[in-house]
């Protein structure tokens, strides 16, 4: 009988490290995103931007902020579970701590999104 030859972690194609990492630097990516979409939304007051690309502004971050604030809660379910499969147990509380705080961020600048949105459309 042949032995089948399992591959080296380092022979894998994709492995499950790098997706996580992708996810990760997707996710970090995806908050300053919003932190810079909210700041320009506040420059946007001050420097009387047009209406019109004030609520691209706000659209592009209320969606921005949804999709992030779902990849945090994937990404902080999987951070739990290395928690207790990984010998990295302070890296992985770390990334705990930044997920959470990824998920308030996101979580205000939704709501807030949203609120500007429903007053600027008005009373109809």
């Amino acid at each position: 009988m042949m032995k089948k030859i399992k591959p080296k972690y380092s022979q894998k194609f994709f492995s499950n490290a790098f997706i996580y990492r992708f996810f990760m630097t997707l996710d970090f990516t995806f908050t300053a995103f919003c932190l810079i979409l909210s700041i320009l939304y506040i420059i946007g007051n001050y420097q009387s931007f047009q209406d019109s690309s004030q609520k691209l502004i706000i659209t592009i971050a209320s969606f921005s902020s949804t999709f992030n604030l779902l990849l945090s809660v994937i990404l902080i379910i999987e951070t739990i579970f290395k928690v207790f499969t990984e010998n990295h147990k302070i890296k992985s509380i770390l990334r705990i701590l930044f997920l959470l705080l990824t998920i308030i961020l996101c979580f205000v600048c939704m709501e807030l999104s949203s609120i500007i949105s429903y007053l600027s459309a008005g009373i109809k």
